[in-house]
């Protein structure tokens, strides 16, 4: 399927129109359905997920325009139905009450059911043709708001059980023993999809037996509230002591719609919530927690990482209302909202003695509220502008801060509890940090936004001392080194460290060779390195060396000779390979048999590469190829046509023999009989490649992009026969 072609002026046009309806549509949403029937819409944004939705949407409109063209049409569609929907409440008069508390209802249900379709196609959850047929429904029973608004449906019986079956089993069949008393309970779930999600949860973790899913039809009686709160009740009474204050602990996040899970699991650790196990680390053992509840259906995950680990997650309205309450009635958690009436402005009156604590404000007045709450253990704001910088708390485990200030003082070390610190430096500029940080044995991340300055040299006279070693800490970002033996010495502070991402001040000396790359390999566990140079060398290290267990590397502006690329190749565990302003040696990259064994993505952009040469068993394992502004490249190797695993391509700012290339690849793919179709964007250099049966649709990573492929390719299946499914 190809966009038409059209003019860069045309398409301003045409998006400016649309860019406007798009605000409209928002304006409408706000001004008229919150000021008629607030109390009935969902707690975030009015209509669920519309505001975030539309603002995505408008965001991706300035940055992939060529792709809404096709869309148009249906955008036009939706808006005239919202506005008609907006009439249609401005009618309604108080003594029509009742009309409005169901009609508002309806459309709730309506929005639910496509945020759930957007939710399902981001995160490769339903098959293809599925979701299309179902978001065509959708559009259908959208304009039955202008004139028959009241008769507007929630899922059928049918629809039901399909949602309830697909939840619990994936892409697999329901047995057949268990498929009458199944459609039995989707039945009594009245058709509302929190409901049935609830359901599915619950019958995913229980043993599927036809005896066991009878006990829990008849526990529902009639049916369902569809309240869904004593589905969350017992849903919630079903968890394993372990996961329930990290399912409660989702309440310190009243405020964001999306939660990022390093952030989330980060604060589960420092709240003492994850059990120790010999054999995994904490991190590892709190995304496990986090994947329970999320086969649970608690959890709704929003977007993933390349290597398809979770990178964020949210909860359903209701979820979230239910969490808070359930903090709130055990005291696990209080949640703050300033009092502007009062003077001066304050939080509470009383001291609080919950251990947690949730500001839903900036933290402005920090300093009028931490002498009292000194015992808390985590302090959540949504902004915390603190120059004073705050060392009371003796009890905080983890600690976020922008600060205008150029240096951390040394009172740090009065928080010996600290395990997690992030700063975030106002302006980009460096941050000094004192040398007491080595002291505080307790910490696992350290995060620091710009570059992290180190006392390196008294450092090294404390290294003989143990608790001078950070043994616990995985994530370290950024420091800024100026040396190979700056960086050496760090990395004997800190041994077990998992996540690195540094900065270098320049060559260090390679164009006389006087150093050589910094020793890494001894970080056995490390699995992300990031090194950045400040400025471009001219010369390439003399000597690279990177711990085999390495499994995601990038590598940006370097020089690199051929002889030390041999050396990347041989990592036999790297997932992900990364090079951004990266300069090769003679512009020439040659890919040898069986190298990169296990890569699963390569991302090039903005090299100095123009040959490159790949054997026919080399990258055998990639999925993921994406390069952007590769304008000197003349050509992607053909051995990328018998990749097996291969199921995606894209292409930006390269010349157009690379694009050509790329599609003669996928040309060539689809003539050899391997399962493939593709999508042609043409946004001038963009090519997106993807495979609609054997491989998987890529991560989208917003609801309106969601939207956006997911109308794209219902364009594509109504001009075919197939009936092949995304798996």
């Amino acid at each position: 399927y190809t966009l038409p072609d059209s003019s860069k002026k045309d398409w301003e046009q045409e998006l400016t129109v649309l860019s406007d309806k798009i605000q409209h549509v928002k304006t409408l949403i706000y001004q008229e359905v919150r000021k008629w029937v607030r109390s009935y819409l969902p707690k975030n944004d009015g209509l669920g997920f519309s505001n975030s939705l539309l603002d995505s949407l408008k965001e991706l409109i300035s940055c992939h325009s060529g792709s809404v063209l096709s869309l148009k049409n249906k955008l036009e569609v939706v808006h005239e139905e919202l506005e008609s929907f907006q009439k249609n409440i401005a009618k309604q008069s108080n003594n029509k009450h009742d009309e409005q508390q169901h009609l508002v209802a309806r459309v709730v249900d309506k929005a639910y059911e496509v945020e759930y379709i957007v939710d399902s196609f981001a995160v490769r959850d339903a098959p293809l043709t599925y979701l299309t047929e179902w978001f065509s429904d959708l559009v259908r029973e959208i304009v039955l708001l202008k004139t028959k608004p009241a008769y507007l449906n929630s899922f059928d019986e049918k629809d039901s059980w399909h949602l309830l079956e697909r939840k619990v089993f994936g892409e697999q069949i329901c047995p057949q023993q268990l498929r009458e008393v199944g459609q039995a309970i989707a039945k009594k779930c009245k058709g509302v999809p929190i409901c049935i999600v609830l359901v599915a949860g619950l019958l995913a973790k229980i043993d599927k037996t036809e005896q066991c899913w009878k006990l829990v039809e008849l526990s529902f009686g009639e049916g369902i509230q569809v309240d869904a709160k004593d589905l969350l009740k017992l849903a919630y009474n079903d968890l394993p002591d372990k996961l329930r204050p990290c399912f409660l602990y989702f309440g310190a996040f009243v405020e964001d719609r999306e939660i990022f899970v390093s952030k989330l699991i980060n604060l589960w650790i420092a709240g003492g919530f994850i059990e120790n196990d010999k054999e995994k680390c904490l991190e590892d053992i709190a995304e496990d927690y986090l994947e329970d509840l999320i086969e649970r259906e608690l959890v709704i995950v929003t977007k993933k990482k390349s290597n398809e680990k979770l990178k964020a997650c949210r909860l359903h309205d209701q979820v979230l209302e239910f969490c808070l309450a359930k903090a709130k009635e055990n005291n696990f958690l209080l949640c703050l909202k300033r009092d502007y009436d009062a003077k001066p402005p304050q939080f509470y009156s009383e001291k609080p003695s919950h251990r947690r604590l949730s500001f839903c404000s900036n933290g402005d007045y920090l300093a009028g509220w931490r002498p009292s709450c000194s015992h808390a253990r985590s302090v959540l704001f949504r902004e915390v502008n603190d120059d004073s910088f705050s060392t009371e708390l003796n009890h905080l485990r983890y600690l976020a801060v922008q600060t205008t200030r150029s240096s951390i003082p040394s009172s740090i070390e009065n928080l010996y509890n600290l395990q997690t610190f992030i700063i975030k430096r106002t302006g980009g500029k460096q941050v000094h940090l004192p040398d007491i940080l080595w002291r505080l044995i307790n910490l696992r991340h350290i995060s620091i936004s710009y570059r992290a300055l180190f006392n390196l040299h008294d450092a090294q006279e404390s290294l003989d001392e143990s608790p001078s070693k950070l043994y616990d800490l995985a994530t370290l970002s950024s420091p800024y080194v100026s040396s190979a033996e700056d960086m050496e010495i760090i990395v004997r502070k800190v041994p077990n460290l998992r996540k690195l991402k540094c900065e270098f001040a320049d060559s260090w000396g390679w164009e006389k060779n006087e150093n050589g790359f910094p020793v890494l390999d001894s970080l056995h566990r490390l699995e992300t390195l990031k090194v950045h140079f400040f400025n471009f060398p001219k010369v390439g290290p003399s000597r690279l060396n990177f711990p085999l267990n390495l499994k995601k590397l990038t590598l940006c502006k370097f020089y690199l000779p051929h002889a030390e690329i041999s050396i990347m190749a041989k990592l036999v565990n790297l997932e992900i390979l990364k090079l951004q302003q990266v300069v090769f040696e003679r512009e020439e990259w040659e890919v040898a048999d069986e190298e990169f064994p296990k890569l699963k993505l390569l991302k090039l952009e903005n090299l100095e590469l123009s040959q490159w040469r790949a054997s026919d068993d080399a990258f055998y394992n990639l999925r993921r190829l994406v390069l952007r502004g590769c304008s000197h490249l003349e050509a992607i190797p053909y051995c990328f046509e018998d990749i097996p695993y291969l199921e995606y391509i894209e292409v930006k700012s390269c010349s157009e023999d690379v694009i050509n290339s790329a599609r003669d690849i996928t040309e060539m793919r689809v003539d050899m009989g391997a399962d493939w179709r593709y999508l042609l964007v043409a946004d001038v250099m963009v090519i997106e490649c993807i495979s609609v049966l054997r491989f998987s649709i890529p991560c989208c990573t917003s609801g309106a992009m969601a939207i956006l492929v997911l109308c794209s390719f219902y364009q594509m299946h109504i001009n075919t026969t197939s009936s092949a499914d995304v798996t």
